[in-house]
Formats: structure tokens, C-alpha cells, sequence
């Protein structure tokens, strides 16, 4: 990819220089393979913006763990320390990477220097996760955020009572009071264990944010309602009952049709026999008999919802006789797609329903306590940032503004905290922020790694929010540059090699990339052995009376094996980095 100010580039090769990734003017978007370097990027990267004159509290990190905040901090300072105690020749071996050019006396100098201005700096270096930084934001803004300047962030202890005593309370409510709630209730628990339900309700409070989407409309379940019937194609107030009566009323012609082939099923093979005895005792009720209705379906339908290829033998019906069982097919599987559309949406009703009253209770349950969950903290930040008249002068008592912002992880960044890193950088390419050249974005992401709906992950808008601010950025006049990191610094060339070969495939890769991108892993331990094992499947034990452990189990306590052997063996590798 080239255009006039983006230029895609690989760090495959030797001679590549990799510091112009470093330059503060430039907004970078690395695409980094696991193993890449890609911590050692964002150190390098931070470092760079240091040696350029960039103020600690004008750059802010977004990462996506502590664990991962804090490595990347230690790395930081650890290196500014070396600089300090480094001779000359040493500091300037280790700047000229990150500038690709000999240091003048004042950037030593100056380099020296950064590690007390760092210590010094109220917060020092801005390294925080996403949800780090949501809360310190609160905690400077509750009254711009409207929320009580005492609010404490749940840990998942509290949040598994608050969730306990919210079901408790919608449960009494059902029971007392809302018999529309009470049987959204049972029909949703039909079939399903009180584990099951339980499970059910928590993922309707992991998942708030999409419903809340949805409840702040004035009666916003009804509306939803009325929609999600429309869209099927199902009038509200259809019943099973009235939808057997719709498709299963027979007028005398269709019975004198189909009576007399009875007969000829009955006399013919066993498949024909099946058919027969179904359409007899269908016919016998009128076809108004739900307890009927499960087999009746099973006659003409396969258990993948299609019609039967093969619904009576040539020797027993002939085609002439067979078209009045095939117009009886074609009824049978108009009525099982309408059935599954009223389900679907009688389900969806009644979810909507219960999610509003379990959502409802459980937010005020937390507003009593003065309690946030982390959606929260994402929420009303994301809020915050975009709200008219006030997010300006939010983001300018954030120390004067934030210049270079760095994103981790970028390919688990859902779409409102997506939306948070889309306010903290709207100046840096529009307006007054088009004629200042040292404001940056810095993006390291990988879809390949994405935990799949891990916080509201979506991989997919990665290249979605590359694409817009790579547009936003040229428009500005600025410098953005795609860069890929495909060598590998933790693995041997032959393990590399055979991810690499699985993954050529079509089949495996639709699991790993929503793209048309090769897997690709250069690597760099040539030096070291490298071994892939194929192990047999573990399957689990058909005797009834064992006790074994199960398949995962089994699994589980084999690699421990795998790994205690190599560490007792000292089989590892040193780190690269």
C-alpha cells in the first residue's frame, strides 16, 4: 500500500530502519505476530517521544492488563536508568537505534537527565489499562461525569453478591407483582437447570452495555418488541396454536387427496410405513393435536431443517400419487419456518423483558452503594469524553492535553473504548490540531491474538478505526505508516514453520484472520533446536463404572509433565529481549 503520505512497510529485512517508527511527527499502526518484539516497540517508542522533548504528561499508554502496564513501565524506567550510569560510547549506541543517527553532546546530555524528569513528573509516564485510566479520569470529573466523587470500583466478589441479590429481587417481583415478567420467567427456564439460568442472567449483566443500548427509549422493550416481530414477519399475539390453525386446516379437496395414500404407505417398506402411520394419526386430529406435532415435523423434516429427499419409495406410490405427500412436505416446512420464527421471537421478547427488570434492579443496587463495575468506568468515561461543552475543557485540564497517544492490544479494544481513544485524539488531525506536527498515534495490534469477546472485544474494528484515522491523518497533511513485525523472537524456525504451514490453509486460517493475509513468522533463533511433537487424541473412557479424569483433565496434566520435565532438563531458551 503507497499513497502520498502512508507507506506500508514489513520489518523483515536487515536493513530496514526501524527508528523512523520512532519519529513523533509519524502516527505508526504495527501489526505485530506474537513474539514480535512488540513491548520492546512500545518501550522504544515512549523512549524516543522522552529524547524528543516530549513532556512525561503529555504521553499516555493504553494498555490491556496491569501485568502488562507494569512490565512496560519497568522497561522504561530500567532503561532510562542504564542511560544515566552508561558511558558515553554505551548511551550512544543505544540512542543512534532509536534516532538511526550519531547523538550530539546535548541529547546524552539530555538523556541523562530524563530518568530523575520522569521520577519528578506528578504522574510520571502515563501507562495505565484502559479502565486504570477511565478511573483516574473520574476521579478528577465525577460531578462533570455525574456521579459521586466516593464511588468505589467493585471487585468480583461484590459483583457476584450485587448480582446474587438482584436476581433474588427479580425473582419476588415476578412472583408478587409482574406476571408478564414472571412468565418471560418460565419460558426461558423451560428445559434449562437452575446452573443454567443462573449462567444465563449473568452473562445479561456481562453484557449490559448492548441492552442499555437498547433500554433508554421510553418503553423500549415494547418498541424492541414490536421491531423484532416485524423483522421476522410474526404478528404479535401469534400462538402455537393459532399457527397449527394457519397452516393445518384441511378442506375436503386436500383430505381426498392424501386419505386414500395412507393405505398405499401402510402396504409399502419400512420407510413407507413411518410416513404412513405419521400422516394417519395427524389426520385422525385434524392436524390440531400439538402433542402430534413433534413427530408429524419429523416425518418430512430432516434433523438439519430440510425436506426429505426421499419421502416414499418408487414401488409403493407413484408420481402422480406422491404429488399430494410432496404439496403435504411443502406445507410441513412452511409452518416449521414460520414455528422458528415465532420461537426466536418470543424468546427475544421474553429476554428483553427479563434483561430490562434484572438490569434495572442490579443498577440500583449499585447506585445505593456507591458501586461501578469496569463497563461502568468505560461507560462514563467514554460519556464524559464526548459530551458537548465539556469534553474540550476535559481534555485540556488533562495537564494541558494529551499529544501521543499509544494503544496495546489493540485488536481487543471494543468499540466504546474505541470510541474513548477516537475523543482523546479528535484535536490531533482537525482543526487548530492540523498545524501542530508533534501529535501522534501509535496503534500495536494483531487480530491473529484477539481473545474473541474477552470485555467486548471486536477484532474486526481494528482495520475499521486503522482505515479511519489513516484517512483523517492524510487529510491532515500528516505522516502515518503501516508497519508489519512478522519476525519472531520467541520460538525456533521449526515450530514457526509448521504454524505457518497449518495456517496456509483456508480452512484453518478463517479461524485466525478475518482476511485474505498469509501467516507469516521470520524467524530469528536459527541457531536453536526446535522440535514439534504430534500426541494422540485423548478420547474419553466408554466403561461407566471408571473414575478417570476427563479428556481436559488428561490433557492438562500431560503438558504439566511436558513442562516440569524440561525445566528439571533445563530445556528452555533465553530470553531475546
Amino acid at each position: 500500500m503507497q499513497s502520498r503520505s502512508t507507506a506500508h512497510k514489513s520489518a523483515n529485512t536487515a536493513d530496514y530502519d526501524i527508528s523512523a517508527a520512532f519519529r513523533p511527527e509519524i502516527s505508526v499502526f504495527v501489526s505485530a505476530n506474537a513474539g514480535a518484539g512488540k513491548t520492546s516497540l512500545l518501550t522504544n517508542r515512549v523512549l524516543s517521544l522522552l529524547l524528543h522533548g516530549i513532556a512525561p504528561a503529555k504521553i499516555l499508554c493504553l494498555t490491556f492488563t496491569n501485568a502488562a502496564a507494569a512490565e512496560m513501565s519497568n522497561r522504561v524506567l530500567r532503561e532510562l536508568g542504564r542511560w544515566v550510569m552508561a558511558d558515553d560510547e554505551k548511551l550512544a549506541a543505544s540512542l543512534a537505534k532509536l534516532t538511526g543517527e550519531k547523538p550530539s553532546r546535548h541529547l546524552l546530555d539530555h538523556a541523562r537527565g530524563l530518568f530523575a524528569a520522569v521520577l519528578e513528573a506528578p504522574e510520571g509516564v502515563r501507562i495505565q489499562t484502559i479502565h486504570g485510566f477511565s478511573q483516574s479520569l473520574l476521579r478528577r470529573f465525577p460531578l462533570e461525569a455525574g456521579i459521586s466523587p466516593y464511588f468505589s470500583v467493585m471487585d468480583s466478589r461484590t459483583e457476584q453478591e450485587l448480582l446474587k441479590e438482584a436476581r433474588m429481587r427479580l425473582y419476588n417481583r415476578a412472583q408478587a407483582e409482574d406476571s408478564e415478567l414472571s412468565a418471560s420467567l418460565r419460558h426461558i427456564a423451560h428445559g434449562m437447570s437452575e446452573i443454567s439460568v443462573n449462567k444465563l442472567l449473568a452473562e445479561i449483566v456481562q453484557f449490559k452495555s448492548r441492552f442499555q443500548s437498547i433500554f433508554g427509549a421510553i418503553d423500549a422493550v415494547r418498541s424492541s418488541t414490536r421491531r423484532i416481530y416485524e423483522q421476522l414477519g410474526v404478528a404479535q399475539g401469534t400462538t402455537l396454536a393459532s399457527l397449527m390453525k394457519t397452516h393445518f386446516t384441511y378442506d375436503a379437496k386436500t383430505l381426498a387427496s392424501l386419505r386414500p395414500i395412507i393405505s398405499l404407505l401402510l402396504a409399502g417398506k419400512a420407510t413407507d410405513i413411518k410416513t404412513g402411520q405419521g400422516l394417519a394419526m395427524w389426520l385422525e386430529h385434524e392436524g390440531q393435536n400439538q402433542a402430534l406435532l413433534t413427530d408429524y415435523i419429523d416425518v418430512f423434516v430432516t434433523d438439519k431443517g430440510e425436506g426429505r429427499k426421499r419421502l416414499y419409495t418408487k414401488d409403493t406410490l407413484s408420481d402422480s400419487e406422491g404429488e399430494a405427500l410432496m404439496a403435504e412436505m411443502a406445507r410441513v416446512l412452511a409452518f416449521y419456518e414460520a414455528l422458528k420464527a415465532l420461537k426466536v421471537a418470543d424468546s427475544s421478547a421474553d429476554m428483553l423483558r427479563v434483561a430490562e427488570a434484572l438490569l434495572g434492579l442490579y443498577e440500583n443496587l449499585k447506585r445505593q452503594q456507591g458501586q461501578m463495575d469496569y463497563d461502568d468506568l468505560i461507560l462514563t468515561a467514554r460519556n464524559l469524553l464526548m459530551r458537548p461543552g465539556i469534553a474540550p475543557w476535559i481534555l485540556f485540564k488533562l495537564d494541558g492535553g494529551v499529544d501521543h497517544v499509544l494503544i496495546d492490544e489493540a485488536q481487543d479494544t471494543s468499540p466504546i473504548q474505541w470510541q474513548i481513544v477516537t475523543a482523546l485524539t479528535q484535536e490531533f488531525f482537525a482543526g487548530l490540531g492540523r498545524g501542530e506536527s508533534n501529535r501522534s498515534l501509535f496503534v500495536v495490534g494483531d487480530e491473529k491474538q484477539s481473545i474473541y469477546s474477552f470485555q467486548g472485544a471486536d477484532p474486526i474494528a481494528l482495520g475499521k478505526m486503522q482505515r479511519h484515522f489513516t484517512r483523517q491523518i492524510e487529510d491532515a497533511g500528516k505522516a502515518v505508516q503501516l508497519l508489519a513485525l512478522t519476525r519472531s523472537y520467541r520460538s525456533t524456525r521449526e515450530v514457526l514453520a509448521t504454524v505457518d504451514s497449518i495456517f496456509s490453509h483456508d480452512d484453518a486460517k478463517q479461524g485466525l484472520t478475518f482476511g485474505a493475509i498469509n501467516l507469516e513468522h521470520i524467524p530469528t533463533r536459527l541457531e536453536h533446536p526446535g522440535m514439534v511433537e504430534l500426541w494422540p487424541l485423548i478420547t474419553p473412557s466408554q466403561d461407566e463404572e471408571s473414575h478417570s479424569l476427563s479428556p481436559v483433565s488428561q490433557l492438562a496434566n500431560r503438558i504439566a509433565d511436558s513442562i516440569r520435565s524440561w525445566l528439571e532438563e533445563s530445556m528452555w531458551l533465553e530470553s531475546k529481549q
